[in-house]
């Protein structure tokens, strides 16, 4: 497939779309412009205009999969976006979502190229984010002003060592971390100086490592998650 046209068949009132990978890399975009009631976006791999999503205001849900542009200024159209999700892809400077009101969930996914993700803390209505496999990432920003935030989700990350952004969530309830390898529970303990806090896990890969933090999770009377 090296076209999107047959969707030109479909009712332009249609309110979710998937566009999967196809084997060109040929498929434009533009057509995207006469669905204005799209709702949930997905698109894999494809970026041929892909400034197009700026004109569908109505989205709320968009995930952007294996994007290789590296610009995305036009997500700071979609002023009703609440759910967002970056996975693959060289996209590397977050910027474009700076101070977005309405985000309250944001995922990003094993972007090789991703080292500043300081624009969580301008996500004001945030409620959860989920980091996986971000190598370059060493460091996550203070959450003080994060008023929304209730869960934080992490997997695989092995750069990070300052945790000191765990014990300034001021809403923070639920802390999951997977794949923890790298990291020792003692570089946790910020965690533990959050009042709002009521159940983490977190797997290290070490039976000894996971017994150490099940015992600060009872010294600090919290419920251990799954």
């Amino acid at each position: 497939m090296d076209s999107f046209d047959f969707l030109s068949y479909l009712s332009n009132q249609i309110v979710t779309l998937f566009l999967g990978p196809t084997n060109s890399k040929k498929p434009n975009l533009r057509f995207l412009e006469t669905f204005r009631n799209l709702r949930d976006l997905q698109i894999d791999g494809h970026n041929k205009n892909i400034e197009v999503i700026s004109k569908l205001l109505e989205i709320q849900n968009l995930t952007l999969r294996s994007i290789t542009s590296l610009d995305i200024s036009f997500l700071s159209f979609l002023e009703e976006l609440k759910n967002l999700n970056i996975k693959l892809g060289g996209i590397s400077d977050l910027s474009a979502i700076s101070g977005m009101k309405r985000i309250q969930y944001l995922e990003l996914w094993q972007i090789r190229k991703l080292e500043d993700i300081g624009v969580i803390s301008s996500l004001q209505g945030l409620r959860e984010f989920f980091l996986q496999s971000l190598p370059n990432v060493s460091k996550i920003p203070s959450l003080e002003k994060s008023e929304n935030l209730k869960t934080i989700r992490l997997e695989n990350m092995k750069g990070l060592k300052d945790f000191k952004f765990l014990s300034d969530a001021p809403a923070l309830e639920k802390f999951i971390f997977v794949d923890a390898n790298s990291q020792d529970p003692k570089d946790l303990l910020p965690l533990f100086k959050n009042k709002s806090l009521k159940e983490a896990r977190v797997g290290f890969g070490s039976d000894k490592k996971n017994k150490v933090f099940r015992d600060y999770l009872n010294q600090y009377n919290l419920i251990e998650c799954w």
